[in-house]
């Protein structure tokens, strides 16, 4: 075992940088198989051939590492010790960058000292408890190597849809799939999901089938402001499940540049519903309107009845005859909007004429949605079932529904891949006054 000292030298900025990066994770005590770690510190291991800082916390640990060649680091002594993250965070702030700093311990204190100027130093106070880590596996049942930019927007396009805490657990969390040509986000409550799709020209995974790995929310955002900084236009994602005979946890990998983070705690996160269901029904009514026409009635409605922007009784009527959206909120305030469509480009249950005025019943809160959080701009397609025909049907003692889905216009990407968003969600049976 490592002594409890320690001395180096180390650019000032790559270290600073790195212990804000491990002081994102190490945010509040979390308990693991009875393994309390040390709550919100990081762990520093000098060795001869690079520095280590590891954090733990948010059922995440996460690891960065440093360089001779890269970071400036010079090792005179090695050793291990364990401080406050924010601490070290707050005391590295007070550097002029990129000067190189000397770190060592003495007398049970960290003490970091400016090379610029010997007279500037703080201290701050370690500890000899190090914390242990879970074990990173040295196989991995799923791995593949994603865009990292893509990965970024696609986690940050759907977020926003993710399960709230009255929805259920497993939709507290984020659904990613890789396919031979495309990568896939998902999240949703259950009601409502949204969906963001990345198609490329070649194959991104070689192996049959696809990849599936489900991220919880806790971690979500930890996730992105690790990743984002980076330079690496590349990120790898790993999946090992549990491992009793060599003590490893089930876990996500994700890992580039010097930065490797794994997320545990996935129990509550081991299926997620089939969206292709909804993605390939073949609706009775797909109608194509202005995008812009969508945020305009959103605006309207929010802004002439803010108290009712999350009431579940918004009525979408399709007037097939004339060639427009007819749409009611049901609110104290009367209110009345019209969207048209465009160039008469639909397609429709022919059956019952153009007379026939096909309507749907939902959640304002999803218009919201529609218009503003996977807002885009062109043309969108809106595919629905007549709801007077749903609620006609009974099965398994409660009425059918079918998903309302909006589709937005693929777009192409500066590097040659194409985006494609999608948001669905259900029908509302509550009366309309």
């Amino acid at each position: 075992q490592q002594e409890f000292t320690m001395d180096f030298m180390i650019n000032s900025m790559s270290f600073r940088q790195a212990v804000e990066i491990a002081a994102d994770i190490t945010s509040r005590k979390v308990k693991m198989n009875s393994l309390t770690c040390w709550a919100e510190a990081v762990t520093i291991e000098a060795s001869k051939t690079g520095l280590t800082i590891c954090g733990l916390g948010n059922n995440a640990n996460i690891k960065v590492d440093l360089n001779p060649a890269k970071d400036g680091y010079i090792c005179d002594k090695t050793g291990i010790t364990t401080v406050m993250a924010n601490d070290l965070a707050n005391v590295m702030q007070s550097f002029v960058y990129p000067a190189p700093i000397n770190i060592f311990t003495e007398h049970g204190y960290l003490k970091l000292i400016s090379e610029c100027d010997s007279k500037i130093f703080k201290t701050i106070r370690a500890n000899k408890s190090v914390t242990h880590y879970p074990r990173l596996p040295d196989r991995y049942d799923q791995m593949v190597t994603i865009h990292r930019p893509h990965f970024i927007k696609g986690m940050q396009k759907v977020r926003f849809a993710m399960g709230e805490k009255q929805d259920y657990i497993p939709y507290h969390s984020t659904c990613i799939e890789v396919f031979e040509n495309a990568i896939r986000f998902t999240a949703g409550s259950g009601s409502r999901f949204a969906v963001y799709r990345i198609g490329y020209s070649e194959p991104i995974i070689t192996t049959p089938g696809k990849i599936k790995i489900i991220v919880p929310k806790l971690n979500v955002n930890n996730l992105l402001r690790v990743f984002q900084k980076i330079n690496s236009p590349t990120l790898q994602v790993k999946y090992a499940k549990m491992h009793a005979s060599t003590n490893v946890k089930e876990q996500i990998t994700f890992q580039a540049d010097n930065i490797v983070m794994a997320l545990y705690g996935l129990e509550d996160f081991q299926s997620y519903p089939d969206v292709d269901k909804v993605l390939t029904h073949p609706h009775s009514y797909q109608i194509c309107t202005s995008a812009d026409d969508w945020r305009r009635v959103s605006n309207a409605i929010h802004l002439t009845n803010p108290e009712y922007i999350w009431t579940p009784r918004t009525q979408l009527t399709a007037n097939l005859h004339q060639g427009y959206f007819e749409i009611e909120v049901n609110s104290d305030s009367s209110f009345r909007e019209r969207i048209d469509f465009e160039l008469e480009s639909y397609v429709a249950n022919t059956t019952q004429g153009k007379l026939h005025r096909p309507w749907v019943r939902f959640e304002s809160s999803c218009l919201h949605e529609v218009a503003h959080k996977m807002y885009g701009a062109g043309r969108i397609h809106v595919c629905f079932e007549d709801q007077a025909n749903l609620d006609a049907y009974i099965k398994n003692g409660s009425r059918t529904k079918s998903a309302i889905l909006v589709r937005y216009p693929p777009q192409k990407l500066k590097d040659g891949s194409t985006e494609t968003r999608t948001i669905f969600f259900g029908v509302s049976t509550a009366e309309f006054k």
